[in-house]
């Protein structure tokens, strides 16, 4: 049975908040879907793309501000901010405004009095695009803490290990580093620092500090974790048990395609769709791969015939997000 463009926009929409909100549900709040428990979370990019979604769900956006007044020493605000700067991009071209724009973000710690300590406000973030922001306006005007949202306590909980490293450290890039170097083979500082939204020098400086103390090596220029077997064992983590995702690359192509779909005159025509589906070919295809979820060629599918395979793709790397389903690595 074809899929229809209503069909695909449906479930794409219920999917993409489930993802959210079994995050949240894992961090505490009360939710209508059980916790996630495949995957371990990345805070800064959860809460952008929240907010990016926002107006999709005023609930969970309520929910994210909630959770944030109630645990925001979890949160590196540094990285927040360097999240916040990577979905500042245009969705799609000829898209009318961007996915996300520095002044909500300083807006989000202006309104809530909880967050008068946190410093929110981008550096040189200019007040273009202000004037579309008044739905985001009415709903931080409209906040309330309902009781949704408690402190984080259990942090032994696999998913949350990014706050449970915190809790140890501090929020500071070795919490990202070791991470990454958990799930995956090593990588070259510039490429790490990019996957963990961290400065470049500052990353780079930790990891030959990290080569000093026998924490890392080299190995053909990338940086290696030493002895991950017993890293995983100090940590209580199962590394075939549970995932790990570049969460800011999921998440902003998530959401991008998302922000085509609510956007006329893309939103009502499958052939429009089709080639903004091609703009996000790119993207798509590094999420694929994490998902293990091949995209197709755009040269199979000429003009609005795209929209069915690519959609289909689409559908069925949320459904493995859902499940937990991954390429090992």
């Amino acid at each position: 049975m074809a899929l229809s463009r209503q069909a695909f926009k449906a479930k794409f929409k219920e999917d993409l908040l489930a993802v959210h909100w079994r995050q949240w549900s894992a961090l505490g709040v009360a939710s209508h879907l059980p916790p996630e428990d495949h995957w371990i979370l990345d805070l800064e990019s959860l809460m952008v793309s929240t907010w990016v979604l926002g107006m999709e769900d005023r609930r969970l956006f309520s929910a994210s501000l909630e959770w944030l007044t109630k645990n925001a020493e979890w949160v590196s605000v540094s990285r927040l901010k360097g999240v916040a700067k990577a979905f500042s991009v245009t969705p799609f071209p000829q898209a009318p405004k961007a996915l996300f724009h520095g002044s909500l973000l300083a807006r989000i710690g202006e309104a809530l009095p909880q967050l008068k300590k946190l410093p929110l406000s981008l550096r040189n973030a200019s007040s273009h695009g202000e004037e579309l922001w008044g739905d985001y306006d009415n709903a931080l005007r409209a906040f309330r803490v309902r009781g949704i949202a408690k402190p984080l306590e259990a942090l032994s909980f696999p998913p949350l290990l990014q706050a449970h490293l915190r809790a140890l450290w501090g929020a500071d890039a070795r919490v990202e580093v070791l991470l990454y170097l958990l799930f995956r083979e090593g990588e070259n500082s510039l490429s790490l620092a990019r996957e963990v939204n961290y400065d470049q020098k500052a990353v780079y400086r930790l990891l030959e500090r990290w080569v000093k103390a026998r924490v890392v090596e080299k190995r053909e220029g990338k940086y290696v974790l030493m002895d991950k077997a017993k890293w995983a064992r100090f940590l209580g983590l199962d590394l075939k048990r549970y995932g790990y995702l570049n969460w800011t690359r999921t998440f902003l192509f998530l959401d991008r395609l998302a922000r085509m779909l609510v956007t006329p005159p893309w939103s009502g025509d499958d052939y429009l769709l089709s080639s903004g589906f091609r703009d996000l070919e790119k993207e798509a295809k590094r999420v694929g791969r994490d998902l293990d979820v091949p995209i197709p060629e755009p040269a199979a599918h000429p003009g609005g015939r795209y929209f069915e395979p690519f959609a289909t793709a689409v559908l069925e790397m949320l459904s493995r997000i859902l499940a937990g389903a991954r390429r090992v690595k």
